[in-house]
């Protein structure tokens, strides 16, 4: 099997956001085989200057590249497993330092020998920065704390609302750590939380504290960007009034809310746009330019949270997908694996002639290269399905049924119209499943017309299984036996072509699944 196959075959686009993903293939060298296109755009380099450097010699930095070279030596060499998770610095084509969260799988050939190791990851270096934000801002703190004993208190408050950042795992807590810190530090007794809502029509409230004064107001009330709020939004600055119940603003609030003697709002600015605001209220004295300032420097704290909590959740992601992603694609692999090692056992025990033989196995590495470089296509063009035209059905399951030791019967199941690629990967998986979980000999195929729609209906005769865990088969990872990725292949696949699946069952009387385009 080519390289380039291996590569095209990681690139499958089974996953959404895949354009983020850094893809590159190295030979036993450790020279660059193959790499996609974020993989260039993140090193500065075309491809053609890319294939057959050295990875060790040309990307990675000196103060890593002797450990690096060592774990890699040692993953090819077969004495260690691969690592499914890691950060390492790499150089670009300028000088840069870029990090990256990566996941190792070894390449082999069809005799199973070692001949690569294939790296995906994803750049993390803004998330790196966010954190490395965090920790200056704490040790510049502490500083402050050294050389202005004046600001004792100020600067404690802070250094509290700065590892609020860092200790807790949520904005809610965080930030409300930070603003109880900010409100004790200023005198004031009331005041909340409230972010922008998706549309940005609106803000709506994470936390409120009344102070013990009372206060009832529907919590369903919507919170418009208005008032003196609105200017905090409108001009990213703080601002306050002293005199707020005799002011224009005050006719803005709601029936039962609480007294307002003056009030402050800070804005939460993430990356030039505010996302947020925290709002005190009723200080004993009057607000002033320095409680502006202190209640600014927590507004900063709390934004550098909210924005830590974004990076984290998709950094998550990004690690669910990238997890999500190897074993999919190892699944789609395995599967046209199984069918080879299938065929080949048929010829070893004189089933099959030998020019038959040839011819199939040929015929197989031809459609498995060819199902991988319209994926890694797929995936370089960010789409989600090849070209659609009219899919002879019949031909598709006849081919399929070669491989497989079921009877099938079936109907005239016409033409569709789809991409022909995934179509067929959407009947081995339901033809791999009725034989592994459900031990099923039969297979039979029908065609329903409804409207504008076609249902295809596919009843094996297998053992079947409980209807309560029925809606359960699509999930990732759900299975009796296997890996459980088959079923959610065929869903992530009908969705893609906007069509849907769904499944029916009981214990002794078999498996049934509708595909619907």
């Amino acid at each position: 099997m080519r390289w380039s196959d291996k590569l095209q075959d990681m690139e499958s686009n089974e996953n959404k956001n895949l354009e983020n993903l850094i893809v590159v293939s190295l030979d036993l060298e450790g020279n660059i085989v193959q790499i996609n296109d974020k993989g260039c755009h993140v090193l500065g380099n075309e491809r053609d200057e890319l294939i057959g450097m050295n990875w060790f010699s040309n990307f990675l930095p000196i103060d890593c590249k002797e450990e690096m070279q060592k774990v890699f030596l040692n993953i090819i060499e077969g004495k260690t497993e691969p690592v499914h998770y890691y950060e390492n610095a790499i150089i670009d084509k300028n000088g840069n330092r870029r990090m990256i969260a990566w996941n190792n799988t070894v390449l082999k050939d069809n005799e199973g020998n070692i001949i690569g190791l294939l790296d995906s990851g994803f750049d993390v270096t803004e998330h790196l920065k966010t954190k490395k934000e965090l920790v200056d801002t704490e040790k510049y703190l502490l500083e402050a704390l050294n050389n202005s004993r004046q600001h004792e208190k100020e600067v404690t408050a802070l250094l509290n609302g700065t590892r609020a950042v860092l200790e807790y795992d949520t904005f809610k807590n965080s930030s409300r750590k930070i603003f109880d810190h900010c409100k004790d530090l200023i005198g004031a007794k009331s005041g909340y939380i409230a972010l922008l809502n998706s549309d940005g029509s609106e803000n709506e409230v994470l936390f409120l504290e009344s102070g013990g004064l009372p206060c009832n107001v529907d919590p369903a009330l919507p919170m418009p960007i208005r008032g003196l709020r609105g200017v905090a939004y409108s001009e990213k600055t703080t601002v306050y009034d002293n005199d707020f119940m005799n002011n224009e603003w005050a006719r803005f609030m709601p029936q039962g809310h609480v007294v307002l003697k003056n009030v402050l709002f800070s804005p939460l600015i993430v990356e030039g746009k505010v996302m947020g605001v925290m709002g005190l209220a009723n200080k004993d004295g009057d607000f002033d330019e320095e409680d502006a300032r202190i209640a600014s420097a927590f507004g900063e704290l709390a934004a550098i949270a909210l924005k830590n909590q974004y990076q984290m959740e998709k950094l998550q992601s990004q690690k669910d997908e990238l997890y999500n992603y190897s074993h999919i694609v190892s699944h789609e692999v395995k599967n046209y694996i199984n069918v080879i090692q299938g065929y080949l056992e048929l010829y070893q025990n004189d089933m099959v002639q030998k020019d038959s033989f040839i011819r199939k196995y040929k015929g197989l590495i031809e459609k498995m290269n060819k199902f991988v470089t319209s994926q890694l296509e797929l995936a370089k063009s960010g789409k989600k399905i090849g070209n659609i035209k009219y899919v002879d059905l019949n031909k598709i399951i006849d081919d399929i049924k070669e491989n497989y030791s079921l009877e099938i019967i079936r109907g005239d199941l016409g033409y569709i119209m789809g991409d022909s690629e995934r179509i067929e990967s959407v009947f081995i998986n339901i033809f791999d499943n009725a034989i592994k979980h459900g031990d099923a000999s039969i297979l039979e195929i029908q065609r329903e017309i409804m409207g504008n729609q076609s249902k295809i209906i596919i009843k094996d005769n297998g053992m079947g299984m409980p209807p309560e865990d029925v809606g359960k088969v699509f999930n990732i990872g759900y299975s009796g036996s296997g890996t459980g990725y088959g079923l959610n292949i065929v869903k992530s696949v009908m969705e893609s072509l906007g069509g849907s699946v769904k499944a029916s069952s009981s214990l002794g009387h078999g498996f049934e699944i509708i595909i619907t385009f």
